[in-house]
């Protein structure tokens, strides 16, 4: 309640993380399915985001390299786990990592409920998505 960091318990911690391994594997085809449908397209996407000199700034660029980096990771550990359909406990704390990453750097929202702020990736969204852009289908 002081805003200083939550400590949880190593039991707390290891609860927490069986929970979303249950989640994500009961939903891994929905998780697969999201996390691997712009593949394809990721390699220009990557490219077009690195040539780019007006939309982002070299730190934004960084932060998208990484989160790009990110994305490879987790395509990766979706495809290994593809025929069991079952994650991995490191492959939820990867994940969680990364979440936490992604919040902290606004890549994604804090609080998605508590704030309507638009983050860096609704930024590249609508950037991607905009008429002969690497997304768009014209």
């Amino acid at each position: 309640m002081d805003g200083s960091p939550k400590v949880l318990s190593e039991e707390l911690e290891d609860d927490f993380i069986n929970i979303c391994r249950t989640i994500h594997n009961y939903s891994f085809n929905i998780f697969a399915h999201r996390v691997t449908k712009r593949r394809k397209k990721l390699s220009a996407i990557r490219e077009y985001i690195e040539q780019d000199q007006e939309q982002f700034s070299s730190q934004q660029r960084d932060m998208l390299a990484a989160f790009l980096l990110h994305v490879d990771l987790i395509i990766k550990a979706v495809d290994k786990a593809e025929a069991t359909k079952q994650l991995s406990i490191n492959n939820i704390r990867m994940l969680l990592g990364m979440y936490s990453y992604w919040t902290e750097h606004n890549i994604l929202p804090k609080d998605p409920l508590a704030e309507n702020k638009v983050t860096l990736l609704d930024h590249v969204d609508t950037w991607l998505t905009r008429p002969g852009s690497a997304l768009s289908d014209t």
